[in-house]
């Protein structure tokens, strides 16, 4: 037996509490595991040949040491011994290691478990730790097995216990119950609050209780305790960063987002996914945003992508005014998204989301003025004087529903000789809207011969086909769709209250063309741009390569990174037009361009405008006609001059 004299003096955290037996104890368990584990052949003939150094860093070198002993040639009892640097959570690792996968198939039956920390404090302060871990087998067989698959398990415990974060994959990839991944996720976050206190306290922890409350098991099976964790600490950080954000600017919409890849541990083996983290706030009450607005804004981006069956997580703050989002997405093909898309994501989603937030409004409801029914019935029958005579059409808005659109039609016609209802027509036709009859009556004769047929119906349609990406609605889209409806039932008709919106819709089909062949998409900003304009008239008469370049203008300027500049302007200048497009940030900047368009003394006829308005930078676009030289220098030095005094005040 070796002397306790070879051995350097062992110190044991047992050994300062006043029961001296427990410390004697303790020191024996120490030096009992490193007796069984250095001995190479004999560790008192290495010391009578070199001195204890040499051994003490031969040890260093060889730790971590893990060593599995029989107690004896034909007993079924045997224990598996680990020395190393003492490293957190260690011990847990060990024994979760040799108890769940030493015995393959089966949880081992283990007599004890003995732990303790020590210091050999004649070389160095350095603390270790060791641990025996007592089993017994039921048979030889189960010995074998317990052979064979040592050797894969010593390689991975020295990789464990070399490193917290490695022994949590090790685990992770054997296979951790949800309960376990709970546990683990609570000590990460706890560890997050103990070493850095500057960007995490205790409010954290509740963000962690909500997760593990509203996540489901199948989420927490196939996901690695760290991925949530980082759930966990990105929603609160989120919260955190938006709730300063708003204070400073609370007209502001700030949207945060965070790309991180995820590795799905399914039965089939690991997929890999996108998971996507967004942090916005609301600016006004009954704002809305769940995964169908994300997933619409990145499928805007990334058109082949699509949402994980149950990623989707959702954490508000306590006054509902922030909210932090979780989804995951993969490619349809299956394939990895590449770095360019993953770059394409980063660079424009932020700014896509802030027209995906939905803003809740009730259900308008108009009631329909009878008498003024009747006023279009006898208005569009006096527009029939001919036999030859188009259909005479009225279409106006009544009612918006969470579903559907009602529009109000009233068709005045003549009569053929054999004649067939609007209703039946529709039918016929297989009419792709919900097709109701209100009233059908004859209101004249015509030579009196040709009657006059009036019929007033209401045509509803999905709601949902003419919902924005901003998620208004787009009504004069849904009225040009009842337009084509009634083409089809009834062929052409002159549309009596609406040539002039018939004629923007022109304008703005031949703007997004020429806009396309650019290639800009995003059509939401584009439609916003050409609503803009004013006067309203003038939307459907200035040609569209003219609308096309302030566009552009626009485009530029609110897409360009600023140093915050007070005042920035942008001109393209020809023979018989002037465009000029002017971003501000100082309110005041606006009246003093209004009085210096206003010098140049223009008819309307001669001037487009152009605002819009956003939280920080508004824009004002102006488009010229026909202005003198000396008009045009008034401008651009009226420009230049407002530049400079508001820059000067910015500096001042």
């Amino acid at each position: 037996m070796m002397s306790n004299s070879v051995f350097p003096e062992i110190v044991t955290p047992f050994d300062r509490v006043e029961d001296q037996i427990l410390g004697h104890v303790y020191q024996s368990f120490v030096r009992s595991v490193l007796r069984r584990c250095i001995a190479r052949p004999s560790y008192e003939d290495i010391l009578v040949e070199r001195s204890q150094r040499v051994v003490y860093e031969d040890f260093l070198s060889s730790l971590p040491i893990v060593k599995k002993v029989q107690w004896e040639r034909s007993s079924l009892h045997g224990a598996v011994l680990l020395i190393c640097k003492y490293q957190s959570g260690a011990e847990k690792f060990f024994y979760e290691m040799m108890a769940r996968w030493l015995l393959p198939g089966r949880r081992l039956k283990i007599h004890s478990f003995l732990y303790s920390q020590f210091r050999m404090p004649e070389f160095s302060d350095v603390l270790y730790a060791c641990c025996e871990l007592s089993f017994v087998v039921e048979n030889e067989f189960d010995w074998d097995l317990i052979t064979r698959s040592f050797p894969v398990l010593d390689a991975e415990v020295r990789i464990g216990v070399l490193s917290f974060y490695q022994a949590t994959r090790i685990l992770e990839m054997k296979g951790l119950s949800s309960s376990e991944k709970t546990a683990l996720i609570q000590e990460r976050i706890s560890s997050l609050v103990q070493h850095h206190p500057e960007s995490f306290d205790s409010d954290v922890f509740s963000q962690m209780q909500h997760f593990l409350v509203t996540s489901r098991e199948e989420f927490k099976q196939v996901h690695e305790y760290e991925h949530m964790s980082r759930i966990v600490y990105v929603f609160y950080l989120f919260h955190r960063s938006l709730k300063l954000e708003a204070e400073r600017s609370q007209e502001k919409r700030h949207v945060l987002l965070k790309l991180s890849k995820a590795r799905l541990h399914l039965a089939f083996g690991v997929k890999k996914v996108l998971a996507v983290f967004i942090g916005l706030n609301f600016l006004k009450n009954y704002e809305l945003f769940e995964e169908r607005h994300l997933l619409k804004a990145i499928r805007g981006l990334l058109p082949n992508a699509k949402a994980i069956e149950g990623s989707w997580f959702v954490s508000q703050s306590y006054d509902g005014k922030t909210q932090a989002s979780y989804l995951e997405v993969e490619k349809e093909d299956g394939s990895s998204f590449t770095l360019a898309e993953t770059f394409r994501l980063r660079k424009y989603l932020a700014r896509d989301l802030k027209n995906n937030v939905e803003k809740l409004m009730p259900a308008l409801f108009m009631p329909r003025n009878e008498e003024e029914v009747m006023k279009y019935i006898i208005t569009l029958s006096q527009e029939l004087k001919y036999i030859r005579d188009i259909p005479q059409v009225i279409i106006s808005f009544e009612e918006q529903t969470d579903m559907e659109l009602t529009f109000t039609v009233i068709v005045l016609r003549l009569l053929p000789s054999d004649p067939v209802s609007l209703l039946d027509l529709h039918k016929r036709l297989h009419g792709r809207y919900k097709f109701i009859e209100d009233r059908v009556k004859i209101v004249g004769v015509l030579r009196k011969k040709y009657q006059k047929e009036a019929t007033v119906f209401r045509l509803k349609l999905a709601k949902l086909l003419f919902t924005r990406e901003d998620h208004s609605v787009d009504l004069l889209k849904a009225r040009q769709e009842v337009v084509k409806e009634l083409q089809r039932i009834i062929g052409e008709f002159r549309d009596y209250n609406g040539g002039m919106i018939s004629k923007q819709n022109e304008m703005l089909l031949s703007l997004k063309h020429l806009v396309k062949q650019e290639g800009w998409q995003n059509e939401l900003v584009l439609e916003n741009f050409f609503h803009s304009i004013v006067p309203v008239e003038m939307r459907s008469l200035v040609p569209p390569p003219l609308l096309k370049t302030m566009f552009f203008m626009f485009v530029e300027m609110s897409e360009k990174k600023h140093a915050h500049q007070d005042f920035e302007y942008a001109i393209e200048e020809s023979s018989s037009v002037l465009s000029v497009m002017i971003g501000f940030w100082n309110s005041a900047c606006k009246y003093k361009i209004l009085d210096l368009e206003k010098k140049l003394h223009l008819a309307s006829s001669q001037k487009v405008a152009f605002v819009a308005t956003h939280p920080e930078v508004s824009y004002v676009g102006y488009i010229f006609f026909g202005l003198t030289e000396e008009k045009k220098n008034i401008f651009i030095s009226g420009v230049s001059e407002i530049q400079e005094e508001f820059c000067m005040v910015g500096k001042a």
